[in-house]
């Protein structure tokens, strides 16, 4: 029918539409990761550099202090004419060592921040997995129901061709009703006709029996007559006259009683006929009757099937909405933990750039990206549980203006 139509149309667009959302719900996943990632990169040059530099600008430092107290010490000797020969090699002496204690403290730090770094690649890791694990499950679950609203459709689509075929069995059943009413229709007038006919004979019967009657009454009167006039020669030639005349009547009203008699019995034979027929034609109805409540009862089950498969449908709705509010609640605490984690981050830029604060940098981005990875899954599902709020509201409308 038309609203089945109209449902199998509108459950088509809702899965392009849920295709499309989730397309474009990867697609910015994907873009906001790369921009974090990037970001993250960003801070982590610009916090080396920072540290870099202060080391270059420390090492520099003390080495042009060593050197102004080593001058001033060499004025001050005796020997100055001959530090003056050994100053150069002192100094690089001097820097050389300093150097090497700043790589050296420099190599410290870099195996603790190595050290750092491999626990916090481990850490991200399994936070990766842990999200690739969320999101596969978000993903497994809106497949999931991709694939119950196909089913949905395809039942649809089964229940469409079924009605259609029904419906063209009813259209059938309903044209040879019609044709069986006016085949009735008909037998009845040609039995009316019939009867009319054989009741129009035997009243042409009764007319032809009674006028008979009559004129051999007349006759007879004429004979009685004619005898009382006339001599017995004359009587017996009138006689023979009128038997004669009279057997030619008899014959000539028997031949007509023959013939409605014959009339008679094959109009008879037509109106037993016609009878059969008549019993055929009401056991065909009876049987189309039958055949139709059947169909009715059938649809009536497939229409408690359905009621049954929206109320399940309205029960999942309902836990739905349920999770749906809790995913909102842990949306609001996970946005709150994401405004604090700016705050500090914000906060930790500003102050100087150490090792502790390169790994809690690295921890809040690490933390930061996985806050965003949940968010982003929490957005898409939430994004497909409304999808399928408004596919089970728009369903349960159409189903309610059509009940």
């Amino acid at each position: 029918m038309a609203w089945l139509q109209n449902l199998a149309g509108r459950a088509e667009d809702l899965l392009n539409k849920i295709d499309q959302n989730a397309a474009t719900v990867l697609n910015e996943t994907n873009s906001k990761l790369g921009d974090i990632e990037i970001q993250v990169e960003d801070m982590s040059k610009d916090i080396v550099k920072d540290n870099d530099e202060t080391n270059i600008k420390s090492t520099g430092s003390n080495s042009s202090l060593n050197l102004l107290t080593r001058n001033s010490s060499f004025q001050n000797s005796p020997v100055k004419e001959n530090a003056v020969i050994l100053e150069t090699p002192s100094n690089e002496l001097t820097d050389n060592g300093i150097v090497f204690d700043v790589s050296f403290e420099k190599q410290k730090s870099l195996n603790g921040s190595i050290s750092d770094e491999n626990v916090i690649d481990k850490s991200l890791k399994t936070s990766i997995k842990s999200d690739q694990l969320s999101t596969s499950s978000s993903l497994h679950n809106s497949f999931i129901l991709a694939e119950e609203s196909k089913i949905l459709y395809e039942k649809l689509a089964k229940l469409e061709f079924e009605n259609q075929d029904l419906n063209k069995q009813l259209l059938n059943m309903q044209h040879l009703y019609s044709e069986l009413r006016n085949e009735n229709a008909n037998l009845q007038f040609q039995v009316e006709r019939s009867n009319e006919q054989v009741a129009q004979a035997q009243i042409e019967k009764d007319q032809y029996i009674a006028r008979a009657q009559r004129i051999l009454q007349e006759k007879e009167r004429l004979i009685s007559l004619k005898q009382e006039n006339t001599s017995t020669e004359e009587a017996q030639n009138i006689f023979a006259t009128y038997n004669e005349e009279l057997k030619r009547e008899l014959e000539f009203h028997q031949e007509k009683n023959n013939e409605l008699t014959q009339k008679n019995i094959l109009l008879i034979k037509d109106i037993q006929s016609l009878q059969m027929q008549h019993q055929i034609i009401q056991n065909g109805l009876q049987q189309s009757n039958q055949n139709l409540e059947q169909s009715l009862a059938n649809e009536k089950k497939f229409r408690i099937t359905a009621d049954e498969d929206c109320l399940q449908k309205n029960k999942e709705l309902h836990l739905k909405n349920q999770e749906l509010s809790q995913l909102q609640e842990l949306l609001k605490v996970k946005n709150n933990e994401l405004l604090q984690l700016k705050e500090v981050l914000k906060q930790k830029a500003n102050s100087n750039a150490n090792e502790d604060i390169e790994s809690r940098i690295k921890s809040l981005t690490q933390t930061l990206m996985l806050k965003q990875n949940n968010l982003e899954t929490v957005t898409t599902e939430r994004n497909a549980l409304r999808l399928q709020i408004e596919k089970l509201e728009m369903l349960l409308a159409f189903e309610q203006e059509y009940s």
